[in-house]
């Protein structure tokens, strides 16, 4: 447990982040809610949580964070059913302590996890490779992001709670890379209003980090504006799901301009 825990406080502010979803799925996993992940409860608990404030954030505070991952990790599962066969080859961009990999390794040709060389060195601790299950230490802002990995066109990126932390030129050099190389496929993507960017969130702050959005977009439909070739086919924010659970919050964000402005959209475009 040391080990794990060591190796965490090691980790850059950003990188740190990847706790909060994986806290959160665990959680809601316990307490019988929107999700079941057994295994983030068993990465969970080889962590000192007590070391990140998770049990100090308020009521309104926690419901938001648990509500908002448990949905945001419902609609990318929605997409994934969607679109992938036996033939897909997924690539998983910034993937942090995410856990779908186990739902999904059995469902397509090749499952990538991808993140920083520190990150996926802590991944090594509960994830075994194998011939469809790869773990790979990339940077999107590398030269070739794809750097030794198969590539097929008939994949799928995606990016979870990774591109609203580099700026948006960063972001559309990435978005080309991918599909000069992949050249057909589909990219599930998270977005985040561009309220989102005025201060520190208060969920990364409460577990003592200060890393800060810096990248946004309010109309997922403006993909064309980051590549061309891009065109949007699904899109949803976090507020669609799971209403009863928002209580005031989701009443403010049945106004179209705020929840555009706040709110995580997960979006499946096809290029």
């Amino acid at each position: 447990m040391s080990g794990i825990n060591s190796k965490i406080q090691e980790l850059g502010s950003v990188e740190k982040t990847m706790l909060i979803p994986l806290w959160s799925r665990a959680e809601e996993s316990m307490n019988g809610g929107l999700i079941d992940d057994q295994l983030s409860i068993d990465i969970i608990n080889k962590i000192d949580t007590s070391l990140y404030g998770f049990n100090q954030m308020s009521r309104f505070v926690k419901n938001y964070l648990l509500t908002a991952i448990a949905n945001r990790t419902i609609l990318i599962d929605e997409y994934l059913d969607k679109i992938i066969n036996k033939d897909s080859i997924v690539y998983n961009f910034g993937c942090g302590l995410d856990t779908r990999f186990a739902r999904y390794m059995d469902k397509v040709k090749q499952w990538n996890d991808i993140d920083m060389p520190e990150v996926v060195d802590i991944r090594r601790s509960f994830a075994t490779e194998s011939e469809v299950y790869r773990m790979h230490s990339l940077s999107i802002l590398a030269e070739n992001p794809l750097y030794g990995l198969e590539i097929d066109k008939n994949c799928v990126v995606i990016c979870e709670g990774l591109l609203m932390y580099f700026d948006e030129s960063e972001v559309k050099g990435f978005l080309k890379k991918m599909i000069d190389a992949t050249e057909s496929g589909n990219m599930i993507l998270e977005t985040l209003g561009s309220w989102t960017k005025i201060k520190i969130n208060p969920v990364i702050k409460g577990i003592g980090e200060n890393s800060r959005y810096t990248w946004s977009l309010n109309n997922t439909k403006d993909c064309r504006k980051l590549d061309i070739r891009m065109e949007m086919v699904d899109s949803k924010t976090i507020f669609d799901l799971n209403k009863s659970r928002w209580g005031s919050m989701g009443t403010l964000m049945r106004s179209t301009y705020l929840n555009k402005r706040v709110s995580s959209k997960i979006t499946l475009y096809r290029y």
